[in-house]
């Protein structure tokens, strides 16, 4: 088992027939094995994902539409290795296909070249790395939102009064504009007035002098 490949058989099924396969590193009748495992998954779908050990493997799907990814792997390899294998073959050929298409034959060179990726222990150890480093900044990433989410009305009652503060400070600046202006109006008319009490003031001093008609000569 340990001198095994990660991954020692795979296939791309389209609806009841077999589009593309590739083994590497062993001998057996494992397509009938693994045509039964999908055929009952197709039955009773729980996920588009699905592991089932056998023996020393594992059977592995991944379920798109009428489409079936599947990968055999050592049971060393745990659950990651297998899904990644499945979801780069998988985006492989839906950049290659649009599902629609009668034959994939040339879809075998593209399956092998993926194995023979996988059959290095290092590429498996690197791409783990960084499949990790991926789930933990989904993971950091899907917190931070529960919590904002968490905050959520905090934050609606937050923006409410800024809202307000806002409103009221428009509200002040109005009120002081008009303030400013009935004070300025109010400053013209006391002038005015003022200026009106000066003349009626000289006039009624001339008018002492001068008599009503302003006649001093």
């Amino acid at each position: 088992d340990e001198k095994l490949p990660s991954i020692v058989y795979a296939f791309v099924a389209k609806g009841n027939k077999i589009a593309a396969k590739e083994r590497m590193g062993v001998t057996g009748a494992f397509q009938g094995q693994a045509w039964e495992c999908l055929v009952r998954l197709r039955k009773n779908p729980e996920s588009s994902k699905m592991s089932i050990p056998i023996d020393r493997y594992t059977m592995n799907f991944k379920l798109v539409d009428d489409l079936a990814f599947m990968c055999m792997a050592t049971q060393s390899s745990g659950k990651q290795v297998p899904f990644m294998f499945l979801k780069q073959v998988s985006d492989a050929f839906f950049d290659k296909y649009t599902g629609e298409e009668k034959e994939y034959d040339d879809f075998n060179p593209i399956l092998a070249k993926f194995m023979h990726k996988f059959a290095d222990p290092v590429n498996v150890e690197k791409m783990s790395r960084i499949q990790k480093g991926l789930s933990e900044v989904k993971d950091v990433m899907v917190e931070n939102i529960e919590k904002v989410l968490k905050r959520g009305e905090k934050i609606e009652v937050l923006v409410d009064k800024t809202e307000s503060l806002r409103f009221s400070s428009d509200s002040f600046r109005q009120q002081s504009r008009n303030l400013r202006r009935n004070l300025c109006w109010a400053n013209v008319k006391m002038k005015l007035f003022l200026g009106l009490i000066i003349l009626v003031f000289c006039y009624i001093l001339a008018a002492s002098y001068c008599g009503l008609a302003l006649q001093c000569g």
